[in-house]
């Protein structure tokens, strides 16, 4: 309805406008009203036209039309019509997911939205309270290592306009706690979430699908190194995690590529299942990257010794790197 009515209201303006016009006896000509047709059959044609009328006109009816819609967008929300509270955000490894969502948080600040970031990983249940795996490990990877209850319950309250004490995961101590200070949701804020369960529905079986908006993000690479070998999305985010792992870890090129294949099995278990119920899909590649990425991850792989189980692929990596300069 409300868009209706800002149309009638701009049907309304340019009516208005051309009667103004001719009351104001403003003789331009028939033109299509460019700013060329202004100049040539306006100001060209000297003052007996009445052009210089044009922009006092023009200015009034500018500020008539940014603080009719100005009301219209903050008394009626039309800034987010579909009324998305929650933008849920995942990926497979080093797809992108932090950075994305930092990006998204500067986008919708100059959109006027302020935004709450939730880690999933924050919403992990402690470590005494968990069922170890068969090889005596804690699990990190299933959606039943998330406290999906109280993850439900925050979310709702925050929609709701409640104070709410985060979760804080303590990765040192294995325990779940709360942030110190309360965060509250405004009227026109919105949550971003991301993490790994991010588009599973279990992790959001409890809030209301209209708030919702899923985002599945991944390098999609276009490159081919020739004409019957493609570049491997996995390859690049492969790269991409030995240089993250090495500059903000400290494990070496072995650790990763040791760890990838557990990697794979989260992905395949908890993320390329869900990668069609998403609203929007982000390739997160870039066209140069794999050319800078190899200034970094050259070095490391170098370090691999060939009695290493990860040598062979270590060798893999490196010759697929001398196509890049």
């Amino acid at each position: 309805l409300i868009p209706l009515i800002l149309y009638i209201f701009h049907c309304i303006m340019v009516g208005l406008g051309f009667m103004t016009m001719g009351i104001l006896k403003v003789a331009i000509g028939n033109t299509d009203g460019n700013l060329i047709d202004f100049i040539v059959f306006g100001i060209l044609q000297g003052i007996q036209t009445k052009w210089y009328l044009v922009p006092i006109v023009g200015i009034a009816w500018f500020l008539v039309y940014y603080f009719v819609f100005k009301f219209a967008i903050l008394k009626f929300n039309l800034k987010n019509k579909n009324n998305i509270k929650v933008i849920l955000l995942t990926g497979p490894s080093s797809s992108g997911k932090t950075t994305t969502a930092k990006k998204l948080c500067i986008y919708l600040k100059s959109k006027g939205y302020n935004t709450i970031t939730i880690s999933i990983d924050d919403y992990f249940t402690s470590l005494d309270k968990r069922v170890r795996l068969k090889d005596g490990s804690y699990d990190f990877e299933s959606i039943n290592a998330v406290d999906v209850d109280l993850f439900n319950d925050q979310i709702n309250k925050l929609l709701n306009l409640q104070e709410v004490h985060l979760a804080q995961f303590d990765f040192e101590k294995g325990e779940s706690k709360f942030t110190k200070d309360a965060v509250k949701l405004n009227k026109n804020d919105i949550i971003i979430v991301e993490g790994l369960h991010a588009l599973n529905s279990k992790l959001t079986e409890c809030i209301d699908k209209k708030y919702q908006y899923k985002v599945y993000i991944s390098p999609l690479v276009s490159l081919n190194v020739d004409m019957h070998n493609h570049i491997h999305t996995s390859d690049t985010r492969k790269l991409r995690r030995i240089v993250r792992d090495s500059k903000t870890r400290g494990m070496n090129a072995k650790t990763t590529l040791k760890m990838w294949p557990s990697i794979q099995k989260g992905e395949m278990e908890n993320i390329f299942p869900f990668q069609n119920d998403a609203d929007y899909i982000v390739n997160s590649s870039l066209m140069y990257e794999i050319g800078v990425l190899k200034t970094y991850v050259e070095p490391l792989l170098y370090k691999i010794e060939n009695e290493d189980d990860e040598y062979p692929e270590a060798i893999r990596l490196i010759n697929f790197l001398r196509n890049f300069l």
